[in-house]
């Protein structure tokens, strides 16, 4: 009795079968094995569902060629399985989803694995006819192309796309184009406008192409320009640029006009110019009203003393008492006490012995000087013992007695301060 369980489903004779017609049976077999090489169309999907195609024994059969077109003759709405049977069929093929509907279909043969086909693509796919446990293997899954891989028409990759050589070649391939996206395809375009494109890579943009308000605030930094890349030349004559602009913007437009001028460099210039400690060279005396620190911490150099303490400053003089710098002469003194050493030779004027009239330019000029007689209080001549220089009387005679002592301040109207001087 014949049988049909090898992959393409031929008729398999019984040892001693078909006297007489066995010829007419191995054509067919051959017939049905050039089928297996062939291009075939089949509606397999008669309603809006799954479906089973199961490949005819020994009689032809669309499903049994190597290229099968999948169409329907129902609009599918939903992705529909196409299980390919028997489950004992291993076998390629070449199916291509031409359904009506734009659904995917997914081809299977038994539990095991399973491959889907999108709506107008082609997929080459075997079936492992391993029974209830059979599987579909997509058989273009990392695929390797030894030589050249040509696409006639598009291209379409889902995943990542690895370039291991270093060029790609397009269809146009003009110098100086980029590839750029419109939202579907990238296609090759030309710089336009203000900039060019070289082969060599290197872009160039015309001249004030890019205007200040172009820019966004902090969009370019140190790390985006490339050394000396900006030079004198590069910034026009009237390009205004704001202070905030430059650095972080402490300094402002006002402070940079105090620049102007400026010759060389500034550190330059301060130095040749009279520095603080010019101001006071070895020998000068700070003065600070209040504050006793010593100045080689307040002003930053030198080496200083306190100096003149209690005493105050006066001009040298060409001679004298104040002839020599440096000489402390004088010392702290409150006051002086005047007595009558202290005084010059004077006169008095004193009455006469007949108490009638004063005489004119009789003085006491030493204490051997007597004037033995003066006028009482009742107008009579009286005598007494001789005047010493320190005793005073009036003009009646009476004795104002000896003169006392006094104190004179002789203090200068003053402000205390703190002096230095430098002395290193």
């Amino acid at each position: 009795m014949a049988t049909y369980v090898n992959d393409l489903r031929l008729k398999e004779i019984s040892t001693g079968d078909e006297s007489g017609t066995w010829g007419t049976s191995t054509n067919r077999n051959l017939e049905l094995i050039s089928e297996a090489f062939a291009r075939g169309t089949k509606d397999c999907f008669s309603s809006d569902a799954d479906a089973t195609e199961t490949i005819a024994d020994g009689a032809t059969d669309e499903v049994r060629k190597l290229y099968l077109k999948v169409t329907s003759s129902a609009t599918l709405s939903a992705t529909r399985t196409l299980t390919l049977a028997p489950n004992t069929v291993s076998k390629v093929w070449i199916i291509e989803n031409a359904t009506t509907g734009s659904q995917s279909i997914t081809l299977s043969q038994g539990s095991g694995a399973n491959v889907t086909i999108a709506n107008g693509e082609v997929k080459v796919i075997a079936t492992d006819g391993a029974g209830s446990g059979a599987a579909v293997y997509d058989l273009f899954t990392d695929l390797s192309v030894a030589g050249n891989f040509k696409v006639s028409s598009d291209l379409t990759v889902s995943g990542d796309l690895t370039v291991s050589g270093d060029d790609i070649t397009m269809g146009t391939n003009t110098a100086g184009h980029l590839l750029v996206a419109d939202g579907t395809n990238y296609n090759p375009v030309a710089l336009s406008g203000d900039a060019t494109l070289a082969s060599s890579g290197a872009i160039t943009i015309a001249n004030d192409a890019v205007e200040q308000a172009m820019i966004a605030d902090d969009a370019v930094g140190a790390d985006q320009l490339a050394s000396n890349a900006v030079v004198d030349a590069s910034v026009a004559s009237g390009a205004a640029i704001d202070a905030a602009k430059i650095a972080n913007g402490n300094v402002s437009n006002t402070e940079f006009q105090a620049l102007d001028g400026v010759s060389s460099a500034i550190q330059t210039q301060l130095d040749a110019k009279t520095t603080l400690a010019a101001v006071y060279p070895v020998g000068s005396i700070y003065i600070n009203a209040s504050n006793a620190t010593n100045p080689s911490s307040l002003l930053g150099f030198g080496t200083w003393e306190a100096f003149g303490e209690g005493k105050v400053p006066v001009g040298k003089a060409s001679s004298g008492t104040f002839g020599t710098a440096g000489a402390t002469p004088g010392a702290e003194t409150d006051s002086i006490t005047l007595t009558d050493t202290n005084l010059p030779p004077h006169a008095h004027g004193a009455p006469n012995k007949d108490c009638g009239s004063y005489s004119s330019g009789q003085g006491l000029t030493t204490d051997s000087f007597t004037i033995n007689t003066y006028c009482d209080t009742n107008g009579n001549s009286t005598t007494r013992a001789p005047l010493t220089t320190d005793e005073i009387f009036n003009s009646s005679g009476t004795d104002l007695g000896s003169a006392t002592a006094f104190t004179v301040d002789v203090v200068q109207p003053s402000i205390v301060v703190y002096m230095w001087k430098r002395t290193a």
